[in-house]
């Protein structure tokens, strides 16, 4: 028996294309609103971009600015917003991407992935964001006593967290 889409294991991944890390500056608009961000991962189907407070909701139209290298002229693409993350980012796809500007990402992404394969440094799954956000902590130790400490995350990505502890 095939299991219904309903009991899908969330944690499958829905993604088509290859993602790696954008560390240039990102700019998005629709309207008079503008948002700015340093920090994205990027395939040739989209990008999410770390941005602690998005102004933009869900299914918002959008105008992305963007290099691949610090040393490259701005890419400028439509894109819908296809999720926001509360305090992490967005998620958005782009619309009718010209060939160029596809064939320019996707090179940038085989770049950076035999670059990743390499033996250089590991590149991240996801870029951090700095935030404080208050936490309570709570479990025991494999072969001693409980704790309960309330403390904070200092560092957040879509992959997990980096805490305080005492």
């Amino acid at each position: 028996m095939q299991p219904d889409s309903t009991t899908e294991d969330p944690n499958r991944e829905h993604r088509h294309h290859t993602r790696v890390d954008l560390f240039q500056e990102v700019v998005c608009e629709s309207g008079e609103v503008e948002a700015r961000s340093q920090v994205a991962d990027i395939s040739v189907g989209g990008m999410f971009i770390d941005m602690p407070r998005s102004p933009f909701p869900r299914g918002t139209r959008v105008t992305a600015r963007f290099a691949l290298r610090a040393d490259e002229p701005r890419m400028v693409v439509d894109a819908d917003v296809h999720y926001v993350q509360e305090r992490i980012g967005m998620g958005i796809r782009f619309v009718d991407l010209r060939d160029e500007d596809r064939d320019w990402i996707a090179a940038f992404v085989e770049e950076s992935t035999r670059r990743k394969g390499s033996g250089g440094p590991p590149l991240r799954k996801s870029a951090r964001v700095s935030v404080v956000v208050p936490i309570r902590v709570r479990g025991a130790h494999a072969n001693g006593p409980a704790f309960d400490e309330q403390t904070s995350i200092i560092t957040l990505s879509k992959h997990g967290a980096c805490l305080v502890s005492g």
